[in-house]
């Protein structure tokens, strides 16, 4: 109030003052209702912007991770003549030596010769592969039983089946269904546990395995 006004003067401001805000309190309250929304509004629009994107960087980070550790990790049988063998958690850039090395090497019994001929050791891991060490001796024992024929007359054994393992590009093309471009990707895929792997690796469609699973070994 202005210091050069009489008290009759500041009474009567009061009096109009209160008078006015009685005869317009609607007005008043929504005007101060409105105030406090609007403060509240912006209130709560800077914290959830700022938690928003909070948690969008984390929650983005989170997924990525999880999203590279599935496409890095594939599960390989180590088994036969080796020390530990077992199903093992590797790295998709991962080689099968490292697979080996994983399964504790061979064992004394572990026919390397074999392994030396037959399994490409610097050959990248597959999801699902099982690698299999024989025992010395052990394939050729098969050989003998399952892959040969013998001729009476003579007694000598020849090879009727084709290896898959070991065989050329040429061999492998002979077979039924097979022409040089599964014959490749059969070479591709080596080493070979068991000839059911050509199915499970999808180096050849199940119709065309059916015409040569009897024609075929890994031995």
């Amino acid at each position: 109030m202005n210091d050069n006004w009489s008290s009759e003067e500041q009474n009567n401001h009061l009096k109009w003052l209160f008078s006015f805000i009685s005869e317009n309190k609607l007005s008043f309250l929504f005007a101060l209702l409105g105030f406090f929304a609007l403060l509240t509004g912006v209130f709560i629009f800077v914290n959830t912007k700022d938690s928003r994107q909070e948690g969008i960087e984390i929650i983005s980070d989170e997924n990525q991770q999880s999203s590279l550790s599935s496409q890095k990790s594939i599960f390989v049988e180590v088994s036969g003549e080796v020390k530990n063998p077992g199903v093992y958690e590797m790295s998709i850039e991962d080689r099968v030596f490292e697979a080996l090395n994983k399964a504790g090497g061979f064992t004394e019994n572990a026919d390397t010769a074999f392994v030396d001929k037959v399994i490409n050791k610097a050959a990248k891991l597959v999801d699902g592969q099982k690698i299999y060490i024989p025992k010395a001796g052990k394939q050729s024992e098969v050989l003998s039983a399952n892959n040969s024929s013998v001729n009476k007359s003579d007694q000598t054994v020849s090879t009727s089946l084709v290896n898959i393992n070991t065989d050329s590009l040429q061999k492998l093309d002979s077979l039924p269904g097979i022409g040089p471009t599964y014959a490749q990707r059969i070479i591709d895929q080596r080493p070979y546990s068991s000839i059911e792997e050509l199915k499970s690796k999808k180096v050849i469609p199940n119709s065309v395995f059916e015409k040569i699973k009897d024609k075929v070994t890994v031995y």
